[in-house]
């Protein structure tokens, strides 16, 4: 009886800090995800391309690019990494990592 008392407790403290850290990974990937719609709404102001040639030049739909920008959805890695090329910009300042 107190070993499976033992083990619940054990099972229960767990399950509780799993619960924590997911709160806690969401909640950063919220902040991220919401520096990066409006980080790149703030470059695509200032770089003078056209959403168009933007997505052409990074391989996705001009649709994509809205979207990013009003943070429906976010780039993949690959398409951050292109962003950042054709953009001359830092992936870290995109994703809020940095201020330059």
């Amino acid at each position: 009886m107190r070993n499976t008392v033992s083990l619940e407790l054990t099972r229960l403290y767990y399950s509780q800090f799993l619960t924590d850290c997911q709160v806690k990974t969401y909640c950063f990937a919220y902040n991220i995800y919401m520096n990066f719609t409006e980080r790149f709404n703030e470059v695509l102001k200032n770089c003078g391309k056209s959403q168009v040639e933007i997505a052409n030049a990074v391989h996705v739909t001009k649709q994509c690019i809205t979207d990013y920008k009003k943070g429906k959805s976010a780039p993949s890695i690959e398409t951050l990494y292109e962003l950042c090329l054709y953009l001359e910009i830092s992936s870290d300042y995109l994703l809020g990592l940095s201020d330059y």
